[in-house]
């Protein structure tokens, strides 16, 4: 009964996760042009102009192994059916996560939308709506390979240890 209880909660590698904004550029707009729903008469220099923009917010997501055991086989997955993110870098699963170790994932989201000036200025000072759906699961193992899930909801800014059945890790996330 013992080994079946330390194999299962007490060498727990525990991934906490957290995101902040980047420290550096946060946020940009970007207009790719006028679009047609403008009409043949433009009005130079007005707010109500109507453009493509493509805005960007840069964000970080910081891991960190809140544990005395080291994470091993860690992976960053995405749920399908959810808006998908682009990380400019991501774990090496060939290395263990170290305990009391934080891990920086740099990261940016990007919308390109037909906008007014006025409104794309607004839209820009906010989170992005994606943030409502979007969550990503770090899937990790402990020292005799028990595999264990964090969680992270962007909605809420919380992160969920509940474990997932693999069945399910299969289906729905990459």
């Amino acid at each position: 009964m013992f080994k079946i209880y330390e194999r299962y909660f007490i060498s727990r590698p525990k991934l906490h996760v957290k995101f902040q904004k980047d420290p550096g550029i946060t946020t940009s707009k970007l207009s790719l042009g006028v679009t047609p729903r403008n009409g043949p008469v433009l009005t130079a220099g007005s707010n109500l102009t109507w453009h493509l923009y493509r805005l960007t917010w840069n964000y970080e997501l910081m891991v960190t192994n809140n544990s005395e055991v080291n994470a091993y086989s860690v992976k960053l997955l995405q749920h399908t059916n959810a808006p998908q993110i682009k990380f400019k870098n991501n774990f090496d699963q060939n290395i263990p996560f170290k305990s009391h170790e934080q891990i920086v994932l740099p990261f940016s989201i990007i919308i390109e939308e037909e906008l007014r000036s006025i409104d794309a200025d607004n839209k820009i000072k906010s989170k992005p709506e994606i943030f409502k759906d979007l969550m990503i699961l770090i899937d990790y193992q402990n020292p005799k390979e028990t595999h264990f899930q964090s969680r992270y909801f962007f909605n809420t800014d919380k992160t969920s240890y509940r474990k997932i059945a693999r069945k399910e890790i299969e289906k729905f996330w990459k």
